[in-house]
């Protein structure tokens, strides 16, 4: 199983309380791995331009900010497919509640703000 640096909800990396930098693996690692594809703008990653998700900001439609978020899903191997995307907005933030069926016969649920 791998693990990586766990990355807060503020963008910043966790530190225990020792100051040491915390990591995850498992379903967090997932969530997290997806969570972190969502709120990339695809390009920005010099080494993978595919990498990321369109940007949703501009996006009027909640189907068609649905539609870019399943995209960008899918982009992560261990995703077999996206069951469900709701999309709601307000003024300034798009919330997407999540729903995705992995390729070892689990599902993952996750709600991402961006």
């Amino acid at each position: 199983m791998s693990s990586a640096i766990a990355i807060g909800s503020d963008g910043d990396i966790c530190l225990d309380s020792a100051g040491r930098i915390c990591t995850v693996s498992g379903a967090g690692k997932l969530i997290q791995d997806l969570t972190l594809i969502i709120r990339s703008i695809r390009g920005s990653c010099p080494f993978n331009t595919l990498y990321g998700m369109d940007d949703v900001t501009a996006m009027h439609s909640p189907r068609l900010m649905a539609s870019a978020i399943s995209s960008a899903i899918l982009q992560h191997p261990d995703v077999m497919r996206v069951d469900e995307v709701n999309v709601s907005k307000d003024s300034r933030t798009i919330f997407a509640a999540i729903k995705a069926s992995l390729i070892d016969g689990s599902s993952v649920s996750l709600e991402v703000s961006v």
